[in-house]
């Protein structure tokens, strides 16, 4: 689902990024991944909802407030850049208990396409005022 979700989203950036029309919410790709993603393994559509559900309370794993509560400590100034729409965004991090961590939760939204369009990049040095070089960027993707 989730290799899908970001292969959706490399073709709705590419269409926007050569002059189409502005990529849809993050929903549109997330949910049509899904579907593909039941399908492809005979899961019936019907766990669709819960599972769109299930998406916007994702846990964290272990290590991971910890590692943030240390970087902020030491001074890091942190920062979300997410495809995910601002709403998504909030709950998801709010859900987890990350809120207080970060300066910003930036949305990819208002530029009308995903990543990794640049003009994505430039949400978190506009943030910050910083040069790109002042910042380093940390995927959470594994795929």
């Amino acid at each position: 689902w989730r290799q899908r979700q970001l292969e959706y989203s490399w073709i709705y950036a590419a269409i926007a990024n050569d002059g189409g029309q502005a990529a849809p919410d993050f929903g549109t790709p997330t949910k049509q991944s899904l579907a593909y993603a039941l399908e492809a393994t005979s899961l019936t559509q019907s766990l669709a909802p819960e599972l769109l559900k299930s998406y916007r309370r994702l846990n964290v794993f272990p290590d991971v407030v910890a590692s943030l509560a240390t970087l902020n400590s030491s001074g890091a100034r942190l920062a979300i850049l997410s495809n995910a729409d601002p709403d998504l965004l909030d709950e998801l991090v709010g859900h987890a208990g990350l809120a207080t961590l970060f300066e910003h939760l930036l949305s990819v939204r208002v530029t009308g396409t995903y990543k990794p369009a640049p003009v994505i990049y430039r949400l978190a040095t506009d943030a910050f005022q910083c040069a790109p070089g002042d910042i380093t960027f940390v995927s959470s993707n594994r795929c």
